[in-house]
């Protein structure tokens, strides 16, 4: 357990089983490090989807889910970080596939 920090999970006593199942889907066997670390990948995650969803609010745009076909979200990525993608130079290093 980690002993510098408190508790990272609200346990209600009337729901505590339903609060124990949902843990579980956290806990790393490697370690209440990377436990954590899941839990801030998450807390993330979150804060990430609250400032999307307060910039579609700002433009009046619908937020419309791509349910489970990621490929959008894959292709939404691609268009974003293009400018960063890069082949390996033979002669040592990386060059970005669009040209300045």
């Amino acid at each position: 357990m980690l002993l510098s920090i408190q508790n990272l999970f609200y346990r209600p006593n009337d729901k505590q089983a339903l609060a124990d199942e949902k843990k579980a889907k956290f806990n790393q066997l490697e370690g209440d490090h990377l436990t954590l670390l899941a839990i801030r990948t998450l807390k993330t995650a979150q804060d990430v989807r609250k400032q999307l969803m307060e910039i579609m609010d700002r433009h009046k745009l619908d937020v419309v889910s791509c349910g489970e076909n990621t490929d959008q979200v894959q292709k939404a990525i691609c268009s974003g970080f293009f400018h960063n993608a890069a082949k390996k130079d033979p002669q040592g290093g990386y060059r970005t596939l669009v040209d300045d």
